[in-house]
């Protein structure tokens, strides 16, 4: 009993940070702990798990319909007494079927039989359709049943499905249950933990809150968040957007300095001799090559920085370093980030969308919604292009990373939904019908960016 209380108060010290910030109760973390090192997955002892039968004689709803938002299973409390919140071993560890990244998922469907049969049964795909088939509706139906945590030091989150009992858990806005992710660091092993917060009868059917992080009062973003379980028209809902106020543009940021016009003083620069380059970019090392510059170790020697850090002191620079070059301008998050890039771009429109065909202005900007402030917003003008008949496969892109990280081409209103979650993001209009050229090497018609490089020498 002495090892185990020891144990246990190593696994509390570990764990607590964790624990804590997921709001799990305090008196389950020993029968926590005790299913964990003893493997106990007992939650068939106090639950029955039901599939629903649906009576589909009146209802427009196929399962082959994406807008088909029915559960497949219940969960139900068959303990004879039922479950008290205040149970101390009224905790239940609930296994992960699948762990994956988004890029992976067709071809760990493809690759893995059981996986995908197991898939099937979750997401009440019918097992006797070819593979393929099969494959697109669990990849269709996967943002019902699919979770994500995230990792301090991985960029992307990672995505997980629960086994049948967690999948089974519905939602409901006054819900008798929580269900938290849960890291064990001795074993690096992912569950999820399914706990009571209300007193449930025997027959009482568990449920959770999908979306508890929002606010009850957020009525919109909520029925927007719930679209993969239970849809709702939002086609009411005007999709025009407005510009936010200026403290928009500079919150979340470090405030910058900017030198005043009456501090400028002309640079004086001697050409005489080489520039000197501080370069904290290796390729500018690399390539640097010409007579005209000379690379040097210390930004204070030099006539010219070169740096991948943000820069903020630039009336410091301009006052007492007047000769000093950068590769920055005050500001600049305002044009490479790209959800202010796009408010930016839209004060170039007289009006925000045409009325008949829905296309938004500038008309050379692809129409761009911010995930976590138009999500709303985003979704209205998605339902009212479905019901025109219009292309709706949107490219949802981060906003502060690059390079194709976290990047995902969809048609589908539930991906985009449940990817917003994730992070901060925008949902860009995909242009479906762009410019190509022929490559002979490889005989086929491929898309192509261009880059323009500008150089601002003065902020007047």
């Amino acid at each position: 009993m002495e090892i185990i209380t020891e144990d246990f108060c190593r696994f509390e010290s570990l764990h607590t940070p964790q624990l804590q910030s997921s709001g799990v109760p305090k008196h389950l973390w020993r029968a926590l702990y005790v299913k964990l090192i003893t493997n106990k997955f007992d939650a068939g002892e106090v639950f029955e798990l039901n599939r629903i039968e649906y009576d589909n004689s009146d209802s427009d709803i196929t399962d082959d319909d994406d807008s088909n938002t029915r559960p497949e299973y219940a969960l139900l409390v068959t303990k004879e007494n039922g479950l008290k919140a205040e149970d101390s071993d009224a905790i239940f560890l609930i296994d992960h079927t699948w762990t994956f990244r988004l890029p992976n998922v067709r071809e760990q469907l493809l690759q893995h039989k059981n996986l995908l049969n197991h898939m099937c049964e979750i997401s009440g795909v019918n097992l006797n359709e070819d593979v393929d088939c099969r494959v697109n509706k669990v990849m269709r139906r996967l943002w019902k049943y699919c979770n994500f945590y995230t990792i301090s030091n991985v960029r992307q989150p990672i995505w997980y499905v629960m086994d049948k009992v967690g999948s089974a858990v519905c939602h409901a806005e006054s819900p008798n249950f929580r269900l938290v992710p849960f890291l064990y660091l001795d074993s690096q092993e992912t569950y999820s933990l399914l706990f009571p917060i209300k007193d449930c009868e025997y027959g009482e059917l568990i449920t959770r809150d999908y979306v508890e992080h929002v606010s009850k009062d957020a009525l919109e973003r909520r029925q927007a968040l719930l679209l993969p379980w239970h849809y709702t028209d939002m086609k009411g809902i005007s999709f025009v957007q407005t510009e936010p106020n200026a403290e928009y543009f500079s919150s979340g940021h470090i405030p910058e300095t900017h030198p005043s016009e009456d501090n400028l003083i002309v640079p004086l620069i001697s050409r005489d001799e080489p520039l000197k380059v501080y370069a904290e970019y290796s390729v500018v090392k690399q390539y640097l090559t010409s007579s005209y510059f000379a690379l040097v170790d210390g930004a204070e020697q030099a006539d010219i920085l070169w740096l991948t850090e943000h820069f903020k002191d630039f009336a410091d620079l301009a006052c007492n370093t007047p000769n000093k070059f950068i590769n920055q301008f005050p500001f600049e998050y305002v044009i490479s980030i790209k959800d202010l890039l796009s408010i930016i771009s839209r004060r170039a429109a007289v009006e925000h969308h045409n009325a008949e065909t829905l296309t938004t202005y500038p008309i050379w900007l692809p129409t761009t919604y911010n995930l976590k402030t138009e999500l709303s917003e985003f979704v209205s003008y998605f339902q009212n292009r479905t019901a025109r008949g219009l292309d709706n496969h949107w490219i949802v892109k981060p906003w502060n990373l690059a390079r194709g990280l976290d990047m995902h081409v969809t048609n589908n209103l539930a991906q985009i939904v449940r990817l917003s979650e994730t992070g901060p993001k925008i949902a860009q209009k995909y242009i479906e019908r762009p410019v190509l050229f022929y490559r002979s090497d490889i005989q086929a018609l491929v898309k192509f960016d261009i880059t323009w490089m500008t150089m601002r020498h003065t902020l007047q």
